[in-house]
């Protein structure tokens, strides 16, 4: 089947199905997804889910269920005595297929922001997306690791990188996210770097409107830098406090985006129908690189959701050819 006849079919689907049963079919395709992970997590491969590491190092987390995998996790390079794991609740994410890497990452807790600015800087990170607010419901859900007003500057010395500084030189308001953007001086340098931050995005939920999270990963994607210069191939980092359910629900959202707006041709994610088993599986194949990736059914919803907004882009875009 064709590419743009996937997504047809996909489109015919998500539009006429009635309502209450298609929501019904997909909140079902997502709990067996779940019990198809804990299969995979219990299955003959569970040694490569192992996450020993997260665990000695309990202290840097948030949430002590939470943490990159031994076999899939960033490391940070000179740490020195204080972290002699290079440890960091952060796994790099990427799709077979696709160029754009992600790294999911824990929101910082304050013992760990000087750990969360060396990994930026060593993985050439030029574009955050943050999904949570600092406090939600009084409970603290990341740090505060960037500079909150104008012109101010945060100091950080490291083992890694030594001392470098960063200012906020910009901050834009697009209602339902803000855009910052940081200049960080090291070693007589200046690197750029943006933060997207989504403020209005609830803990084990999700935005209402499908569209203003497509409008929020546009807006992502305008910043990345063209592939063709320098740094081109940074990872974008994602985080939001566990680094797992509004994380991975922006990486998978991203993911599709890149497969079916670039127009990959015979993807194999596209060689069937997406609805029902083919994103089931897109979503598993995800949670083997960090646990819990994209957590709940509400989410799941929403990656659909956005699915339907993209394939009706290119499918209209045909049309029109």
């Amino acid at each position: 089947m064709a590419q743009i006849d996937v997504m047809r079919s996909y489109l015919d689907y998500f539009d006429h199905e009635n309502t209450v049963t298609k929501f019904a079919d997909i909140t079902n395709e997502f709990e067996e997804m779940w019990q198809d992970f804990s299969d995979v997590l219990n299955g003959s491969d569970k040694n490569k889910f192992k996450m020993d590491v997260a665990e000695r190092n309990s202290a840097r987390n948030r949430y002590w269920s939470i943490g990159p995998y031994d076999s899939n996790r960033i490391h940070l390079n000179g740490t020195g005595a204080t972290n002699p794991d290079g440890y960091i609740n952060a796994s790099p994410i990427s799709y077979p297929g696709t160029t754009q890497k992600y790294i999911a990452a824990m929101g910082p807790i304050e013992k760990t922001v000087p750990d969360f600015w060396d990994m930026i800087l060593q993985q050439h990170v030029l574009v955050i997306a943050m999904l949570c607010k600092s406090v939600e419901r009084g409970m603290s859900k990341c740090a505060t690791y960037w500079p909150q007003n104008l012109e101010e500057r945060l100091r950080f010395k490291t083992v890694a990188h030594g001392e470098f500084i960063i200012t906020l030189t910009d901050i834009v308001d697009h209602d339902d996210f803000l855009v910052r953007r940081f200049a960080i001086h090291h070693n007589a340098t200046e690197r750029i770097v943006h933060q997207l931050h989504y403020n209005d995005w609830p803990d084990h939920g999700r935005p209402n409107v499908a569209q203003k999270v497509a409008t929020f990963i546009e807006t992502l994607h305008s910043l990345l830098p063209d592939r063709s210069r320098q740094n081109a191939d940074s990872p974008i980092l994602v985080h939001c406090s566990a680094g797992c359910g509004r994380t991975g629900t922006v990486i998978a959202i991203n993911i599709l985006r890149e497969i079916i707006k670039t127009r990959k041709g015979e993807h194999p994610l596209l060689s069937r129908p997406l609805q029902r088993s083919g994103v089931r599986q897109f979503v598993l194949d995800l949670r083997r690189q960090r646990i819990n990736l994209l957590e709940d059914a509400g989410q799941y919803r929403l990656l659909h959701r956005c699915l339907a907004i993209y394939s009706r882009e290119v499918v209209n875009d045909h049309i029109e050819l």
